[in-house]
């Protein structure tokens, strides 16, 4: 019905800065940017009446499409009827308290005031592309950019992914290591973005002390500033896959740019290694980098990614699960660091052991 440019248009045209700032840059994917404009959308109440007209102004030699895809959405929902208690019997027989997993699943208040605290330490990244020594931009001269999530390993160290410095798209020649430096010193961090309406700070990395593809984590020097590092979980969090779920991960992270959202529900831990931690706590495009905490807020691994759920059958929700995200362990980022880089190792432990 809409190409991807005409997707963006219409909805800059209908809605303006109430959405577009969420988009996916140029790069994505026309499913990426469907799958986004769809979320923001439906986040921010937007489909509704008035949604439907604009659609048949749009393209009117599809109405009938959008007219019915409006009924679909408009019929209303079968009213949930009231429950009466027909005697006293029954009344007396109610229990007033229950754990209908025969599992306490609640948690100190202590995770919400110490959630808040992490985030401060927490940024947005912006990466501006450079390729051969020339930066580039896009039609309208702004900086054309990479996004992803990053946080304060020590006071002046920032660590996020390797590839979110690298800053490269499928079909781009691997980064060059002239312009992973250039790009690690244009690199901009948006620390408190939690909200699109919200004064952020921003803050400019100085260069690259330490990076590994393999490991795929980068860290970047910072100049000082009155954030605290995150507290680094000082045992390996270590799962194999036919135990049952039970661990719990938390993932503070800036999905597609976006203001910062908390990955907590269903988020178990389903694989644990020396080196790799697998969870299902939920992540989108841009949470590359972020922080992955457990539920003292002590950072066990630097996310990555995702891939294909294997060795496990897992249902959630009577969902069966296909994918899992995972990332590295943070014990074997910092036995990297003590062979390659023992200067920054030393750095972080002893900001470490200041917390």
């Amino acid at each position: 019905m809409f190409s991807a440019d005409e997707l963006r248009r219409f909805l800059r045209y209908r809605y303006g800065d109430e959405v577009t700032p969420s988009l996916p840059g140029p790069t994505s994917s026309p499913a990426h940017l469907v799958e986004t404009a769809c979320d923001v959308l439906e986040r921010h109440s937007l489909v509704d009446r008035a949604f439907f007209a604009a659609l048949r102004d749009e393209r009117p030699r599809r109405g009938a499409e959008i007219d019915a895809v409006m009924k679909l959405w408009d019929e209303p929902q079968e009213a949930v009827k009231p429950f009466t208690w027909s005697s006293p019997e029954q009344l007396a027989k109610i229990q007033l308290e229950a754990l209908p997993t025969h599992r306490d699943r609640t948690i100190s208040a202590r995770f919400l005031v110490r959630g808040a605290a992490a985030a401060r330490s927490v940024a947005k990244v912006l990466v501006h592309r450079h390729f051969g020594d020339k930066p580039r931009f896009l039609s309208d001269e702004s900086p054309e950019c990479a996004s992803g999530t990053g946080w304060l390993i020590a006071p002046t160290l920032f660590i996020t992914n390797h590839h979110v410095i690298a800053a490269r798209h499928d079909g781009d020649p691997p980064v060059a290591p002239g312009d992973f430096d250039r790009q690690a010193r244009s690199t901009t961090l948006h620390f408190d973005y939690l909200a699109a309406d919200a004064q952020f700070e921003p803050v400019r990395a100085i260069e690259s002390v330490a990076a590994d593809p393999d490991l795929d984590f980068a860290l970047l020097r910072l100049p000082p500033g009155d954030r605290p590092p995150l507290r680094l979980r000082k045992r390996l969090l270590e799962r194999s896959r036919d135990t049952p779920l039970s661990e719990c991960v938390n993932v503070l992270q800036h999905p597609n740019g976006e203001p910062m959202r908390i990955g907590l529900r269903n988020n178990f831990v389903v694989h644990g290694d020396a080196t790799w931690l697998s969870y299902l706590t939920d992540t989108r495009h841009g949470a590359s980098g972020s922080p992955v905490c457990d539920d003292d807020w002590g950072v066990v691994a630097l996310h990555r990614g995702h891939r294909e759920l294997t060795g496990v059958s897992i249902k959630l929700d009577n969902v069966a699960v296909r994918t899992e995200n995972y990332g590295v362990q943070l014990p074997a980022v910092l036995e990297w660091l003590r062979q390659h880089a023992p200067a920054v190792q030393r750095e972080i432990e002893a900001a470490q052991a200041r917390l």
